[in-house]
């Protein structure tokens, strides 16, 4: 993904995909302004050490089933993502619309996923993060355990928001409460970044707010250090940003579900 990306970009992997966020976060630094965990974990499995994460016979048991039985045990995973929603009929039928979008996945390729959730764990490596970062849960996440997220956070110095409403695809079934968090989260870095505040390494954290709570760092008035003036200046670098991609994920969202 490295020669795609317009450095300085703001990075965010979902589930999965955090994993490899995190780690091009890590190890390329000067290409990531930031990085945003979305229902992701630096280890998805319980350790003796961190009894947080899911039973490892769980990514086993779904690796058998992808064998045994592929659209019933696809259709558990989903019903998982969906946990949460207020609308959870219709959120399904978004899901398995957004997941077979693009034809239909390879059950050799989800068992190799699965394997290396349960044999990935980076949270040693979570202080040497040199970015500011986002860790964003969702309360009624069945796959990814709200407290993992939030000692993960702590562990990187990053600011941690909790949707309480949201599974574990909250971008599909709160996106309102999503954007508001990642809008935050951008605003704030470039108003630090404007008022010359270095948010990377143990003054990385910000104050942010997801669905009406709100989630505090040791530091997280440096970036207000800059004034009123700076925060409206790093507002308006992104409103405009802000809005179209908000306007994007309606738009899919709707002909999704159409």
């Amino acid at each position: 993904l490295l020669p795609r990306l317009e450095p300085p970009a703001h990075v965010m992997g979902w589930s999965l995909g955090g994993l490899f966020a995190l780690h091009g976060a890590i190890h390329h630094p000067t290409v990531c302004r930031g990085l945003i965990m979305h229902n992701a974990s630096p280890c998805f499995v319980q350790r003796p050490d961190w009894q947080q994460g899911m039973p490892a016979q769980v990514f086993r048991q779904f690796a058998d089933d992808l064998q045994a039985d592929y659209e019933r045990t696809l259709h558990r995973f989903f019903m998982l993502e969906a946990q949460g929603s207020e609308q959870l009929r219709a959120d399904l039928r978004l899901l398995q619309k957004t997941a077979f979008e693009f034809g239909r996945p390879d059950a050799r390729v989800l068992t190799e996923g699965l394997h290396l959730l349960e044999s990935t764990d980076m949270r040693a490596a979570l202080p040497a993060l040199r970015v500011p970062s986002l860790w964003l849960a969702g309360r009624r996440d069945r796959l990814v355990n709200p407290v993992a997220m939030q000692q993960a956070s702590t562990l990187a110095n990053g600011d941690y928001a909790c949707d309480e409403h949201g599974g574990h695809a909250p971008f599909l079934t709160h996106p309102d409460n999503t954007l508001q968090a990642l809008a935050a989260f951008t605003e704030a870095v470039a108003a630090a970044e404007l008022a010359g505040v270095d948010l990377g390494g143990v003054d990385g954290k910000l104050c942010l707010s997801v669905g009406g709570r709100v989630a505090r760092g040791d530091r997280a008035l440096l970036v207000a250090q800059g004034g009123d003036q700076v925060l409206h200046r790093g507002e308006e670098l992104l409103q405009d940003a802000t809005r179209v991609l908000h306007l994007k994920l309606l738009e899919r969202r709707q002909l999704l579900r159409g």
